[in-house]
């Protein structure tokens, strides 16, 4: 299982805070949404993506900052949102099934399969090299015909 923190287009709307650090690396209490998946992942390995002239200064540990492929499945969070840990857990323990999270500005989480997360890497770089034009990313291909994650009853569970 590879784990992917990214960030997208919507990084903008975080301006000034977002031009030194990608958007999962600002706080938002205690935590920020890279700590708070390691906490309930308990694997403190994986995936950043954050624009290339960002990548020198993310010192988060073992994290990779260069765009990979994706080993296996690939459970992907989006830096933007700081979500409560209950939800990164509900979201994390159906890693195991296809889904995707999004909404109208785009991709906030997805637990894919292996082609899928390479479809969707590929996607991402196309996107980053270009990102400074203020384009969007349209993960689209990757992500298609995807249910969404089983949320519960909680419909306030991304406020």
């Amino acid at each position: 299982m590879s784990i992917v923190l990214f960030e997208d287009h919507t990084y903008q709307r975080f301006k000034p805070l977002c031009w030194s650090q990608p958007t999962f690396e600002l706080r938002c209490g205690l935590f920020n949404t890279r700590e708070r998946l390691e906490l309930v992942a308990s694997e403190p390995v994986g995936l950043q993506l954050c624009r290339e002239i960002l990548r020198p200064l993310t010192t988060s540990g073992t994290w990779h900052t260069e765009p990979l492929a994706p080993q296996g499945r690939s459970f992907w969070l989006n830096g933007r949102i700081a979500p409560r840990a209950q939800l990164i857990r509900d979201l994390y323990a159906q890693r195991d099934r296809d889904w995707v999270l999004a909404d109208e500005a785009g991709l906030l989480a997805a637990a894919l399969p292996h082609d899928k997360g390479e479809q969707l890497i590929q996607s991402w770089v196309g996107w980053e090299g270009q990102a400074w034009t203020g384009g969007s990313w349209d993960p689209e291909g990757a992500t298609t015909n995807l249910p969404g994650p089983d949320l519960g009853d909680d419909p306030g569970a991304l406020d």
